[in-house]
């Protein structure tokens, strides 16, 4: 039986279409602390929210005087594009002002006691690398619950994972519902008050349940949302060389969700979270119907009056996507699925006013690729053309221009607390424009959208991916126009009236040819080598060689289930068969050594793990264990191993 059904319990409150029942809930958590004063009354808040405003205003000015003073009546069909792309990007900081202005971190409470909880963890074709310690981490999750991995690629060997480690296996004939179907039909199958759902590639910190299970004190409360962070900092929506592992999601989770916070209305995101039971039955489970589960169903119990709270602190940490080709997918289907959201639920009634501009506002994000394509070929058509967008005198035009860019990329970059970074969102947004305005066309069409797993754990390859090719195209478009215009200017063939204009567009395009050209080498080279994504860890240990009996102090510094990396004064030689004993042999790993290399004082050696499906089931027991603790005590009488080298690219 099917745990979705086609109405929502009766007794529960009640979404649009039976006003009468709903039930108005007090905002938000009124028993629960906000963020210390000093953080949300501070000098520096203060200035945030004045250059937000004077944004807000240059911005509207600006709107105001290119509606009115500066369309360009003979070139209309260059003039209204531009023009509703520029009103559209006005409302768009409006919206994101709005939901950033005071973002709200919650204190968690003590966690209930004595609730039954489980943990579910739907899976379909990840492998073992992947999967193993997110088992592996739920199971040691410390707040008694109960496990289930959800498998819909039906895998003996995922069946045997779960008896070694202790979880719970459930499969189902069908794939129906994909994700979404996976999850009502586990929750039709156990009975805990409150379900804990993270994605296969997401590996649970110990105290997961205890961080999050307080927020239910209030009984409203459906979902606590916890933020998305990643192990794999080489990643590709990573910056290289970024430190404090900024990635391309830093602004929704760490600046946008806690701003949700103030208005009830932050998003449940599907993984890391922690859900009330009683609130998925009272809209008839996970909602099926789209293929962003997660939106659609934050949508609905916002909508019935429920409660949601985002933790602002990291209780897991998985795997992003290491190549374009994973990076466009996953952002393709959720595009995607937001399309199928808005066509379905675009007149859905209950929720606030503040909720339903913040959900405005998220999901109206996706047409801002519209508005960069149509900024994008403005230049190649008045080069091209000769014809202006603007009615209005260079002198007049440019400084009003520059002012209301420089306060919206300042006020966007201040609103963002940090995690806004303006060439990296706006690069990474390019990366992402071609997809998106793909998705859109979905919202005209009614388009089916499948389901798509994201891509995650097999060895990448480099090559060059489908939604690539339009930039190459755009590539060629601005070459072509930017030559034209040489013409224009040097009155070969062809004539220019605009002599400044070209010129100045002919120095803007080049900006945005070597722009679209990183976009281009970074979809291409930005990959992963790595077959399986290392965990970062800081563990002491010991190693001896395959028949010796020596033992030598070392300092692991990576780990996946196919190999390591530890640091140690005193190497093995190079395809030399080691044991490595890790907590006084709890956990015991052998492999061969590939690599050597010399550090200060030092050596990095890096190891290739030959080991069974048993050997690796522990391998995932510690990297789970390793992933959120310290170092262990070195053993007595160990000789100190130097301080930890640069990440190794040694693990495999």
């Amino acid at each position: 039986m099917d745990y979705v059904s086609k109405t929502a319990d009766p007794s529960c409150p009640q979404p649009a279409g039976a006003p009468a029942a709903r039930v108005r809930l007090a905002h938000p958590l009124t028993t629960l602390e906000t963020a210390p004063p000093a953080q949300q009354g501070s000098r520096a808040e203060a200035v945030v929210h004045a250059a937000a405003l004077l944004a807000l205003l240059v911005a509207g000015a600006y709107v105001v005087w290119r509606v009115g003073w500066t369309v360009n009546g003979s070139a209309l069909w260059l003039s209204l594009p531009l023009l509703v792309a520029e009103i559209h990007g006005f409302f768009t900081y409006a919206g994101y002002m709005f939901m950033t202005w005071k973002p709200v971190r919650f204190v968690a409470p003590p966690p209930i006691e004595n609730a039954t909880v489980d943990f579910l963890i739907p899976t379909y074709n990840e492998p073992f690398a992947v999967l193993a310690p997110t088992i592996a981490g739920a199971v040691a999750v410390t707040y008694p619950h109960r496990t289930y991995v959800l498998d819909d690629g039906k895998r003996d060997w995922v069946r045997r994972l779960c008896k070694r480690l202790g979880a719970e296996y459930l499969t189902r004939p069908t794939n129906e519902g994909a994700k979404a179907g996976n999850l009502n039909h586990a929750l039709a199958r156990t009975s805990g008050e409150f379900v804990a759902v993270i994605d296969a590639d997401f590996v649970p910190k110990p105290s997961f349940i205890d961080d999050m299970l307080g927020y239910f004190r209030d009984p409203k409360v459906a979902f606590v949302q916890g933020p998305q962070e990643f192990y794999n900092r080489d990643s590709f929506q990573h910056a290289s060389g970024d430190h404090d592992a900024w990635h391309e999601q830093s602004l929704f989770f760490r600046t946008i969700q806690p701003g949700k916070n103030r208005w009830n209305a932050a998003f449940w995101c599907g993984c890391p979270s922690l859900l009330r039971r009683r609130a998925l039955e009272c809209v008839g489970g996970v909602a099926q119907e789209t293929v962003t589960e997660d939106l659609h169903t934050s949508m609905k119990l916002h909508a019935a009056g429920w409660k949601s709270v985002y933790h602002p602190s990291p209780v897991a940490l998985g795997i992003a996507p290491n190549d374009y080709d994973g990076f466009v997918l996953q952002r393709l289907r959720w595009a995607e699925g937001t399309m199928q959201v808005i066509r379905r639920e675009w007149r859905l009634r209950g929720l606030t006013f503040a909720q339903g501009v913040n959900y405005l506002a998220s999901t109206s994000t996706y047409f801002d690729a519209i508005r960069k394509a149509v900024f994008l070929s403005i230049l190649p058509l008045v080069l091209i053309t000769d014809q202006l967008p603007i009615q209005a005198p260079g002198s007049v035009f440019l400084p009003f221009w520059a002012a209301q860019f420089l306060s919206v990329a300042v006020a966007n970059s201040l609103l963002g607390r940090g995690n806004n970074r303006y060439l990296m969102t706006e690069f990474f947004d390019l990366l992402k424009m071609f997809a998106f305005i793909k998705a859109s066309m979905t919202l005209l069409t009614g388009k089916r959208v499948r389901f798509r797993v994201t891509p995650k754990g097999a060895a990448p390859g480099r090559g060059v991916h489908g939604l690539l090719a339009p930039y190459a195209a755009l590539l060629v478009a601005y070459a072509l126009s930017m030559g034209v215009g040489l013409l224009r200017i040097e009155g070969v063939f062809l004539q220019t009236r605009h002599e400044t204009v070209q010129f100045a567009a002919l120095i803007w395009a080049s900006a945005i040819m070597a722009a679209l050209g990183a976009v281009i080498w970074y979809g291409y080279r930005k990959v992963s080598q790595r077959s399986a994504d290392r965990v970062m860890a800081s563990v002491n240990g010991t190693y001896r060689r395959r028949y010796g009996t020596r033992t030598q102090p070392i300092l692991l510094q990576d780990l996946t289930t196919m190999g390591c990396a530890f640091v140690t004064s005193s190497p093995p030689p190079v395809g030399c068969d080691i044991r490595i004993d890790i907590g006084q042999g709890r956990y015991v790993l052998r492999g061969r050594v590939r690599r050597v290399r010399k550090l200060a004082g030092a050596y990095e050696v890096g190891v290739s793990l030959h080991m069974g499906e048993a050997g690796r089931t522990r391998v995932a027991q510690l990297i789970a264990a390793s992933m959120f603790a310290a170092g262990e005590a070195p053993p007595a009488g160990a000789t100190p191993v130097p301080p930890r080298a640069e990440p190794s690219r040694a693990a495999a």
